[in-house]
């Protein structure tokens, strides 16, 4: 007996198979065979057997020209499965995938972890949709194993925009960001995509109401409280910063 497909997974499956038909390909197969997928992976999202991750987002919105964010949330440019175009009110969320490598320097590994051009707001939110790095961060692996167990090739850098999270973190702060973290399970600061905007802040999902508390350390701005957490969509976790003196 397989397991029940969740609300979550059983849409992104529906909206993976929408694509497909909007462009053209018939079955899945066919699909495939064009863009030279692994058919089990491919099959168990389309059928909701698997969640879709960050990775294959892309690479699906890539083909169908839809946006990844749409596949994940239902957020941004998407697809009917008659080839009518949609977008939702929300925008496009933001779905980095790393593009981190390694070099050899002195003796010792250093991962150069991509810097990417989005201002994570803290304070209102920040329109930026560019997902192509902009410069690269040499850090010493082993410097990154102290810290995390994020994987090198897991990593992002994003830039702080605005005061709400001050002290702990400052306007134009390099922020280190976890990419495979993409559920709030466990409390902490998160890089989030609202409704199109990227913010940072601490965020809390409670077990049984679904509701996602948002607060800023900075006590001028009061804590929000997001009802509905299908329009709130997880870029990773916050785990180290640079401060700027």
């Amino acid at each position: 007996m397989g397991m029940a497909k969740t609300p979550k997974v059983q849409a992104q499956s529906e909206r993976l198979k929408a694509a497909r038909q909007g462009r053209g390909f018939a079955t899945a197969a066919a699909a495939i065979a064009k863009h030279g997928w692994k058919q089990s992976t491919y099959l168990a999202h389309e059928n909701g057997q698997n969640g879709i991750g960050a990775d294959s987002a892309i690479d699906y919105g890539k083909a169908y020209g839809v946006d990844p964010g749409w596949l994940l949330t239902g957020h941004g440019k998407g697809l009917t499965a008659d080839g009518k175009e949609i977008k939702t009110a929300a925008g496009k969320a933001v779905v980095l995938k790393s593009r981190a490598d390694l070099v050899e320097m002195g003796g010792k590994e250093f991962a150069n972890i991509p810097i990417y051009d989005i201002r994570a707001a803290a304070g209102f939110g920040s329109e930026n949709y560019d997902e192509t790095p902009i410069d690269y961060f040499p850090i010493a692996v082993s410097f990154l194993r102290a810290i995390t167990d994020a994987p090198w090739q897991y990593i992002g850098i994003l830039q702080i925009d605005g005061h709400s999270m001050y002290p702990t973190l400052h306007d134009r702060d390099l922020v280190f960001v976890d990419l495979r973290r993409k559920t709030l399970k466990k409390e902490g600061i998160y890089a989030l995509n609202f409704e199109g905007e990227t913010i940072v802040k601490r965020a809390q999902q409670h077990m049984e109401s679904g509701h996602v508390t948002l607060t800023s350390d900075n006590p001028q701005y009061k804590p929000q409280v997001i009802k509905h957490s299908d329009r709130l969509h997880v870029i990773g976790h916050v785990f180290w910063s640079l401060t700027r003196h």
